[in-house]
């Protein structure tokens, strides 16, 4: 029971020391849009596999239609967007299915968009099976701590 009694405390200790380096503050956040009026959006594809379609592939991004850059796997890239509602995809290479991510935008902010190559059942899009033919590439929405973890581990390309 004594044993018990002195592990307690060794353990608390050892909880809130795993806590605290784990803490967000310790993930270097990624620089702001440079004007306050703007907002920024950050463009990852965090795969480099070579698993299916997506090997080697360098889809282009579209923000309303109008090309941004292309994206290879383990990249990443930004770009300055004024406030306003945009509309964001990438070349399917695939199917030939274009969907879009819908995006308001407002001024100071920044936003985090990956590129996955997703089976297109997964997203609405009847296909035919489990081929690499039944797969697209899509933009959509990523978490700032998720995308945070990942922008270390990415070749940044800069701004587009």
């Amino acid at each position: 029971m004594r044993n018990l009694r002195l592990m307690i405390p060794i353990l608390l200790g050892l909880c809130v020391g795993v806590a605290t380096t784990a803490s967000p503050q310790a993930i270097a956040a990624p620089e702001a849009a440079g004007n306050p009026g703007l907002a920024r959006v950050w463009f990852l594809w965090t795969s480099d596999s070579t698993v299916g379609g997506d090997t080697g592939a360098a889809p282009m991004i579209y923000a309303n239609g109008t090309p941004l850059g292309a994206l290879r796997g383990g990249t990443t890239f930004f770009h300055d967007f004024a406030p306003g509602t945009y509309q964001f995809s990438a070349d399917p290479n695939g199917l030939p299915v274009r969907k879009t991510n819908t995006v308001q935008l407002a001024p100071g902010t920044q936003i985090f968009l990956q590129l996955q190559w997703t089976p297109t059942w997964q997203e609405g899009i009847p296909s035919g099976g489990w081929g690499p033919t039944d797969y697209a590439f899509f933009i959509q929405p990523m978490s700032p701590q998720l995308a945070q973890a990942y922008l270390p581990t990415l070749t940044n390309l800069g701004p587009r």
